[in-house]
């Protein structure tokens, strides 16, 4: 079969045996009357510019689209879909420009669109909690982002090597979200100079005495690392009072030699920080020390409660309280006290993460299984039109 047309039926569903109409080139152009479809998966089926119906937009029930791996220079707009939650742009080497997305959207997958050169400004992508660029070295920048990290969980940009200084700037020092997760950029960036407490040892661990700001409590505290290859998890601990949180790793771009990590903010719920205790923050290693090395550079910086009440809603999903620790205090070094209005108070705010998505990327929200179509793995050129 070349051609799939279900105009005008009744059907609400369609037939397994779709998945192996590898000869499919045409639907039919118009797909006003799919009002009902939710998910639609055009992955790898070698879709040009003009094979995509204009009418796209129509689909107002559409909540996960996927055309990755496709061959289209641009896109027509996608604003119209007002129900749109995921789009999937990954691996589609031609496309130079994304246009404008609808402001529902939540997560943007758009890996190793080599050519990319262009993103719609961000100013009222409220939703958005993930955003995946990597490899796209002829990006510059996004307008509008910057809006919205304080919301957002997770920005994966490694292999963006011709991002803006002040892009750059912006969003590592905009970045306020709670959580696990958080912002990871090509790793030939160091450590931000506003931060507090920087690894000095070959081992990188931080350790430190917390410090008093006089009417401020610690709402939480930022971790940043420059590592190669994937990025290790790390323990933090209270010594003083025997509290302990650990970060989990998670795999990274193969592409970038060394990635930067912004962490989100960690919340103070189960460190229970304050002024005098010691703390220390290390790579996590196996029982015979494997996996160390990974890290090349590691920095902390405290964030305070600004008197409006804010704070972090619990740790995030993948951080965990573990077991007490001794106070042993070694390797732990008092700085003087900071000032309540102590410089770069609005810097400490740096990362955060995505809502829906774990760490190996898999899109959380249930697919739809009677409203989909999928035609992933096609071997067409040209996109017709498709009625269920």
């Amino acid at each position: 079969m070349t051609t799939l047309q279900a105009s005008h039926t009744m059907t609400r569903e369609s037939p397994s045996s779709i998945v192996g109409l590898k000869n499919l080139i045409s639907l039919p152009p118009s797909l006003h009357c799919l009002n009902s479809l939710t998910y639609l998966g055009l992955g790898n089926c070698g879709l040009i510019d003009d094979a995509i119906p204009k009418d796209l937009g129509s689909l107002f029930s559409l909540e996960i689209l996927d055309l990755a791996g496709n061959l289209f220079y641009s896109l027509p707009s996608l604003s119209q879909l007002s129900k749109l939650k995921m789009l999937d742009l990954s691996c589609c080497i031609d496309l130079h420009e994304i246009p404008d997305l609808p402001t529902n959207l939540e997560i943007l997958r758009a890996n190793e669109c080599i050519a990319l050169e262009k993103m719609p400004n961000f100013s009222e992508m409220s939703s958005m909690v993930e955003l995946h660029l990597n490899r796209s070295p002829e990006l510059v920048e996004i307008l509008g982002l910057h809006k919205w990290l304080n919301t957002m969980r997770r920005i994966h940009m490694e292999g963006c090597t011709n991002l803006t200084a002040a892009f750059r700037k912006n969003i590592i020092q905009g970045w306020t979200s709670c959580g696990d997760g958080g912002i990871f950029l090509n790793g030939v960036y160091d450590i931000p100079e506003w931060f507090q407490f920087v690894g000095i040892h070959e081992s990188n661990d931080v350790h430190f005495k917390v410090p008093q700001i006089i009417d401020r409590n610690v709402r939480g505290l930022t971790l940043c690392c420059v590592f190669k290859r994937d990025c290790p998890g790390f323990t933090v601990t209270n010594i003083t009072k025997g509290k302990a949180l650990q970060i989990p790793g998670e795999s990274t771009s193969s592409f970038a030699k060394s990635v930067l990590r912004l962490q989100s903010v960690l919340s103070n719920d189960g460190l229970h920080l304050q002024s005098g205790d010691e703390v220390s923050i290390s790579e996590v290693t196996d029982d015979h020390g494997r996996g160390r090395g990974r890290v090349m550079k590691t920095g902390v910086n405290l964030v305070w409660h600004d008197g409006d009440g804010g704070d972090c809603d619990g740790d995030g999903d993948g951080i965990h309280e573990i077991g007490a620790v001794p106070s042993d205090g070694d390797g732990i070094h008092e700085i003087g006290a900071v000032p309540s209005d102590g410089d770069g108070g609005d810097a400490c705010s740096i990362i955060h993460d995505i809502v829906a998505v774990p760490s190996d990327g898999e899109y959380q929200s249930k697919r739809p299984s009677r409203r989909g179509v999928s035609w992933r793995g096609c071997l067409g050129g040209s996109l017709g039109d498709y009625v269920i």
